[in-house]
């Protein structure tokens, strides 16, 4: 759905970054890689294809004439709400880490850890490494 090939790589490379990060972390945090956390890993993996493919998507349309102005203009555009909605996520399961369930506690983890790393990548870096790979 991404009108690029090169921005739709740019897309699974956020992606692979996003789902290292999250399994090293995961190991930080003491995270056994068994049938749950295999399970809400793979769940959540659409969360980082989500906001990923967003702000590419709104590079990628931008119609402004150097890329800088591009990711300006993606954040302008949907910067806003992809922060809202990771954000609003995570306000939604904190209430999870409270809960004293091995299962829901790994859930949180995993999820927090996906949210928190997707809005890294759509915000931050992927409109960076946009700007310096699709130079039109």
């Amino acid at each position: 759905m991404i009108p690029d090939l090169y921005a739709a790589f740019a897309i699974v490379a956020a992606i692979v970054s996003i789902d290292v990060g999250v399994l090293g972390y995961m190991a930080f945090w003491g995270v056994q890689l068994e049938a749950v956390s295999m399970i809400t890993i793979i769940m959540s993996i659409g969360f980082s294809v989500d906001l990923s493919a967003h702000i590419t998507y709104a590079y990628v349309k931008a119609e402004r004439p150097s890329a800088n102005e591009k990711a300006i203009a993606a954040l302008e555009t949907l910067g806003w709400p992809v922060f809202l909605g990771a954000f609003s996520t995570i306000v939604g399961i904190t209430a999870l880490a409270f809960v004293d369930a091995y299962i829901v506690i790994i859930f949180f983890k995993t999820i927090f850890l996906v949210i928190f790393f997707s809005l890294l990548h759509g915000i931050v870096f992927l409109p960076t490494f946009l700007t310096v790979v699709l130079r039109s």
